[in-house]
């Protein structure tokens, strides 16, 4: 005897992509090649956002300690990187 409800008569179940999709980001900081800290931002961060998020961060103020930042690079969704 079969049941309306039963197992095998069920659709299966659908896809939602957006289900799957990240609203944030942590994106390694590097100061002069070497990792000294890591940053979460929204997924659609724009770069100006990024800059002051890595800037107001504690590990990155204590490795620059005052020094001047020659160049400040931004592969999007992959890393900062610092040179000083």
């Amino acid at each position: 005897m079969e049941k309306e409800n039963s197992v095998h008569l069920q659709d299966w179940p659908t896809y939602d992509p957006s289900k799957t999709e990240n609203e944030f980001i942590t994106l390694p900081v590097q100061i002069n090649g070497k990792v000294r800290a890591e940053i979460v931002v929204s997924i659609d961060a724009k770069d100006i956002e990024i800059e002051q998020a890595v800037l107001k961060n504690d590990n990155v103020i204590r490795h620059l300690a005052g020094k001047p930042i020659k160049k400040m690079y931004y592969i999007k969704g992959k890393i900062v990187s610092v040179l000083v």
